[in-house]
């Protein structure tokens, strides 16, 4: 079957190979839930998003491999697992001597996706945040653009003038004519946009667009606040707390500066601050959809959109008070759940489609060379191409629906305070310092498959000295229900799932042998030995 689908795609992407390349426009998005209109929520204002929605094909169930910002982008901007990449903190990049991928090749010399265009003859642009700031080092210039990468926005993107200030709230309203770095990013991506059509046009360009918002703070112009209704009449979560019978290593208490996040187990934070921390989410958000639309709208002006991939993904999910979190950096479903869509000028499906084959922000490397007409990737590049189902349709929906059957995630866990002489901690009032801690020192990995009908994460032990998984020592396992029945919720439903652990269910047991048996297979082809065997002593 697969066979036919790729000489299905070969005949597909003839007109690419024999005359003008297709362009590509990579999105990245940070912290961005697939809370969007498109994705049944119509009470957020995202028409860009929407008209990609409507214009491509919609990934119902697409996730991220790691939910949190620089190990989740020094993973899909280089088509390598974390597993592989060993990228788990703020610490480490990919380019690194010391690792290598199942090839063998170690990480100073990977390619990375925007590298990989460039030798293939594009004009390789872009601007904001696509790999993470510093990791690697300078955006990983010159070797992976055309031009000098920038990006004026650091980790968060527009600030707010409180920001930092104690007791201050964590989203503010900037004037109409701000000029905050996310502001500058499309401006500058736009700029480039026009240059190549005036200089360039005889080469195809691969331009990335990396929107900081909506991570924290909360920052936007007052206009897009006033797209919302009054914070109290906005919907709050309504599973407040922590899953039933949820393992406390599970749980990442939020620490966002001086935000009163004054949450702790069996104690959500207070409605009143709910309120307003949504209304300052959802206006961050349509911020990013009107920058994200500045640049869709250039493409239309320059007459290349009809030449152009468009792919719009986010580094990882969001939780907006779900299970008692405000943040990322967990394995439940809202923190590695993303948005992704793709807009293929030579799709074959009808705009507007959606489709529940699993996506992986790993495939996006694999699908955009696929799309393009271009050679295989490096031996070393992992995830699977999505392109079947753009260019073949009903029939690859089908094949992949069975061959690519779940999506997986990971999440370190550091119980000993990094900054504090590893002293224990409690982690529903303290946050985890992962982020700052060396790889060689986490406590524990959490892994997480997600199929049709579960989610089951294992959390095991951590050796420090291959950095791999330790499989035979496990602090804990959670098993949450993802069927979906005829007149029941569906995947939209953000409160409707992972609300119960019911991984101590005897009932289970055989669902939990079968999935394990899944994690470590799936994890093993990944999680190579570290070949650097100096470490520090605990």
């Amino acid at each position: 079957m697969w066979c036919l689908l790729r000489t299905a795609i070969l005949f597909a992407t003839h007109a690419v190979a024999s005359s003008t390349k297709l362009n590509v426009l990579l999105v990245i998005l940070d912290d961005l839930r697939p809370e969007l209109a498109s994705y049944g929520h119509p009470h957020i204002k995202s028409p860009n998003f929407d008209r990609l929605a409507t214009e491509g094909l919609r990934f119902e169930r697409a996730f991220t491999n790691y939910a949190y910002c620089a190990p989740s982008r020094n993973s899909f901007m280089v088509g390598r697992m974390p597993g592989t990449s060993k990228v788990f903190n703020f610490i480490n990049s990919f380019r690194d001597a010391t690792i290598v991928d199942r090839s063998g090749l170690p990480g100073t010399q990977w390619t990375t996706l925007p590298e990989f265009f460039k030798k293939e003859g594009y004009w390789v642009v872009g601007s904001g945040k696509m790999f993470h700031p510093s990791l690697p080092p300078d955006n990983d210039n010159p070797r992976s653009w055309s031009i000098n990468f920038t990006d004026p926005g650091g980790n968060a993107g527009c600030t707010c003038p409180t920001a930092g200030v104690t007791g201050a709230p964590m989203y503010c309203e900037l004037p109409e004519n701000t000029t905050c770095p996310d502001v500058v990013i499309a401006e500058t991506v736009v700029s480039q946009l026009r240059d190549w059509k005036a200089q360039k046009s005889g080469v195809p360009f691969f331009a990335g667009l990396g929107i900081h918002k909506p991570h924290l703070p909360w920052g936007a112009p007052a206009s897009f606040f006033d797209a919302y209704p009054p914070a109290d009449d906005l919907p709050l979560a309504t599973h407040k707390l922590e899953p039933i019978g949820m393992p406390s290593v599970a749980y990442h208490h939020c620490q966002w500066g001086p935000f009163p996040w004054a949450s702790s187990r069996g104690h959500p934070v207070a409605d009143s601050i709910a309120h307003e921390a949504r209304r300052g989410y959802y206006a961050a958000l349509s911020f990013a959809d009107h920058l994200v639309g500045e640049v869709l709208d250039e493409l239309d002006a320059i007459g290349e959109t009809n030449r152009t991939i468009t792919l719009l993904s986010s580094d990882h999910g969001w939780q907006l008070g779900e299970h008692n979190e405000w943040c990322k950096e967990t394995v439940f479903e809202l923190s590695l759940r993303i948005p992704f869509l793709i807009r293929d000028p030579l799709s074959v499906v009808k705009p507007g489609s959606t489709t529940r084959v699993f996506a992986e922000n790993i495939d996006i490397y694999r699908t955009l060379a696929e799309l393009a007409g271009l050679p295989a990737p490096e031996a070393g590049v992992d995830g699977t191409s999505l392109a079947p189902l753009l260019r073949v349709g009903e029939s690859a929906e089908r094949a992949m629906l069975l061959s690519k059957p779940a999506a997986f995630g990971q999440h370190a866990r550091c119980l000993r305070n990094a900054t504090n002489g590893y002293k224990p901690i409690d982690p529903f009032s303290t946050a985890d310092s992962c982020s700052v801690t060396p790889r060689d020192q986490l406590d524990w990995m959490g892994y997480s498959i997600r199929t049709d009908d579960w989610r089951y994460t294992a959390w095991v032990g951590w050796n420090g000295s291959t950095l791999q998984p330790i499989w035979d020592t496990i602090n804990a396992t959670e098993l949450y229900a993802h069927q979906i029945q005829t007149s029941g919720p569906t995947d939209q439903d953000f409160d409707a799932w992972e609300n119960e652990n019911l991984a101590h269910d005897p009932k289970n047991a055989a669902t939990i042998q079968h999935l394990h048996s899944q994690l470590v297979t799936h994890y093993s082809a990944f999680a190579l030995p570290y070949t650097n065997r100096t470490r520090r002593i605990k």
